[in-house]
């Protein structure tokens, strides 16, 4: 034994690929959106957040988070979308997405998977904006005044303005990881 510890995590050239192509998809996807309704299509559609879930799907926790923190980076530097404050937010939500869309996943069918995710998600949100406008002082729209009732308002009009798109995953995922594990792209649960 030469005495070389084993990473903590490691990752293949397949799953390097797959987290390039979501990346890839998940700053395309919302433009395609705001080119054809402008950038309220991204509030309704919730369109980087398809790319996130999948990476946390095929890739599991660990990259799926990384997916989620990554994605709303190089939107806004590749189209300035989302934009501050609503970055820093998104952030830690959509790489709740990634991670526990991995985690459940790993014990739970596809569909509830994604629902227990866009759940912890939403919470991982308020959670960032009680803190950032809270304790750090950020400023962020529709949140004034007394702070829970606020969040919890902003949280749940983010919420339903995003049934489309939680309607949206809720039927694309699953067809895609379907036809990902008939093609043999996809191996093991589904």
């Amino acid at each position: 034994m030469t005495g070389q510890k084993t990473p903590f995590y490691q990752v293949n050239l397949r799953q390097v690929v797959c987290a390039g192509l979501l990346l890839a998809i998940g700053v395309v996807l919302p433009q395609l959106f705001h080119a054809v309704g402008g950038p309220v299509m991204g509030k309704i559609f919730l369109p980087l957040h398809i790319a996130v879930l999948m990476g946390g799907l095929l890739l599991g926790p660990m990259l799926g988070a990384l997916i989620g923190v990554l994605l709303p980076l190089l939107s806004f530097l590749t189209s300035e979308m989302p934009a501050p404050p609503t970055l820093f937010f998104m952030l830690f939500e959509l790489a709740a997405y990634g991670l526990f869309t991995g985690l459940f996943y790993k014990k739970l069918p596809l569909i509830p998977s994604l629902i227990l995710a866009m759940l912890a998600g939403r919470l991982v949100n308020a959670l960032a904006l009680l803190v950032g406008v809270g304790l750090l002082g950020v400023s962020y729209p529709g949140v004034s005044g007394a702070l829970l009732p606020a969040v919890a308002g902003t949280v749940a009009g983010a919420a339903v303005t995003g049934i489309p798109g939680i309607l949206l995953q809720l039927t694309v995922i699953p067809l895609l990881v379907m036809a990902l594990k008939k093609s043999g792209v996809l191996y093991g649960r589904g």
